[in-house]
């Protein structure tokens, strides 16, 4: 039902290259660079602070490192079991 209310990001070459570099730099892989890279854009593009929605731990910490607010507030709670 929210659906329609959902902003979605397209991803740019700039997005792409962003994610480039995050990956490297917070040493994330994959989709999760993407995540972050388009995360950091809408938050410069707006202005003000975004919040990160993962369980992800890389991720996660990795957005709390970049400045964003990550969500959940405290991971620790959802660690996996061995």
């Amino acid at each position: 039902a929210e659906w329609a209310s959902l902003v979605r990001l397209q991803l740019t070459e700039v997005v792409v290259a962003q994610a480039d570099a995050v990956a490297w730099e917070y040493g994330l892989c994959g989709y999760d660079a993407v995540h972050l890279a388009a995360a950091r854009f809408w938050q410069t593009s707006l202005g003000e602070a975004v919040t990160l929605a993962t369980f992800d731990h890389e991720l996660w910490e990795a957005a709390e490192v970049a400045g964003l607010v990550p969500w959940p507030v405290d991971l620790g709670h959802f660690r996996a079991s061995p």
